[in-house]
């Protein structure tokens, strides 16, 4: 069998991840005296709360997008923890294929009513409010699911978006860089790395804009490896007292290890992943 992430382990995040996330933030809150961006399980306008209340300054909204496409839009209304949506449909829906979902999202009478032409749904013409549809959730899940059993995602998202519904396909985190909206605006690149073999695919852009060129090609160091070089840009420490402060174990350097293990990597005639798709 082989495993299902490339590099064989991964990260977690989502509503799990919230109790640990509010702590650092709390943490960092006593510690430093800057902006703090939480996040971590924010999906709600209580979560956003408690992370304000934790020492935040902003919060992001992340994994919560990928069950609820108006999760931003609830967090900057505030909306509860448990919350109801406004209308409906508003959520993921299955479509063709194994585990493919579509976003459709109604905001307005108006999408309803190009909704049901779409997907030839006459007798929904009488759910003309947001609280009939609500009422009627189960019925329109199902008109919406037998529409949906013999299209795939993209497809159905493009039969949708043309008849100006919001919809999109899920995307799962290995299919951005390859898709067409983010291929267009350039908004991954590979980042070449000196102790990596593989690609590693980064943001090219946190926003595009004219008035900015695109960030450096510069790599995150390893562990410690610039420890020195930063305190000495920074303070203006001169080497003996970097090396003091390594000695006294108040900077740290790059560890042996860690470096012997980025050394064994890259000779390594097996890396993780090299996918070479963007060179």
């Amino acid at each position: 069998r082989k495993a299902v992430l490339a590099r064989k382990v991964g990260g977690m995040s989502g509503p799990a991840v919230k109790p640990v996330a509010l702590r650092m933030v709390h943490e960092v809150f006593h510690a430093v005296d800057i902006p703090i961006v939480g996040m971590g399980g924010i999906s709600n306008g209580t979560d956003a709360v408690e992370f304000m209340l934790a020492g935040a300054t902003a919060v992001a909204v992340g994994t919560a997008n990928f069950s609820n496409p108006r999760a931003a839009a609830d967090v900057a209304r505030g909306t509860p923890a448990g919350g109801a949506p406004a209308d409906w449909p508003w959520g993921v829906f299955r479509a063709a294929g194994e585990d493919e979902w579509c976003v459709i999202t109604i905001t307005s009478d108006a999408d309803w009513a190009r909704l049901c032409d779409a997907i030839g749904y006459a007798e929904g013409a009488a759910f003309d409010t947001p609280a009939k549809r609500l009422a009627a959730r189960e019925a329109i899940d199902t008109r919406i699911g037998a529409w949906l059993a013999d299209r795939s995602r993209r497809a159905a998202a493009e039969a949708l978006q043309a008849a100006g519904i919001a919809a999109a396909p899920m995307l799962r985190l290995a299919e951005l860089p390859d898709f067409p909206y983010y291929r267009e605006r350039g908004f991954y690149r590979i980042e070449d790395h000196p102790w990596l073999q593989e690609d590693v695919v980064g943001d090219a852009y946190l926003a595009r804009t004219a008035d900015l060129p695109a960030p450096p090609r510069r790599p995150a160091p390893l562990s410690g490896e610039q420890s020195g070089e930063v305190i000495a840009e920074w303070l203006g420490f001169d080497e003996a007292a970097i090396e003091g402060l390594t000695e006294a174990a108040i900077l740290e350097p790059l560890a042996d290890t860690t470096r012997r293990q980025a050394e064994e990597h890259k000779a390594s005639r097996e890396p993780a992943t090299a996918t070479n798709r963007w060179k």
